[in-house]
């Protein structure tokens, strides 16, 4: 056997181990995952200093989730959601919620206080 014919086996399995050491960080996001926003988008959606408004921020298709729908609800850490009509479609834990033409779900926990203060505002972007 020559050392070539031996040393293939140990190539792809070299490149099986890389290719599944590779393929998890090329999966999309689960549910709830944080999901990042572009540089525009984040800065769209700080409050300037000073300011007492909150803003939610949604991307309708970001490439990171499964979903499509990546979300920054009151000034929280932008998370990978989906779509609903009504609460039942979402996991426990959560609630479908209305912001402008669209439903997606939101974890209780960040409805529950927010991250800022206190007047809603808008920012949202169809893209990533």
């Amino acid at each position: 056997m020559s050392t070539r014919s031996r040393l293939r086996p140990i190539f792809v399995l070299a490149g099986l181990a890389l290719l599944a050491g590779v393929l998890p960080f090329c999966q999309s996001q689960s549910l709830f995952e944080p999901c990042p926003l572009s540089n525009s988008i984040a800065e769209a959606c700080h409050a300037k200093k000073g300011s007492n408004t909150i803003y939610t921020c949604v991307v309708a298709d970001h490439p990171f989730c499964n979903e499509k729908i990546c979300a920054s609800w009151e000034g929280h850490e932008a998370r990978c959601t989906k779509a609903c009509q009504a609460d039942k479609d979402c996991p426990s834990g959560s609630t479908c919620q209305s912001y402008l033409n669209m439903k997606f779900c939101v974890r209780d926990a960040d409805r529950a206080g927010s991250a800022g203060a206190s007047s809603p505002a808008d920012a949202t972007n169809s893209g990533g």
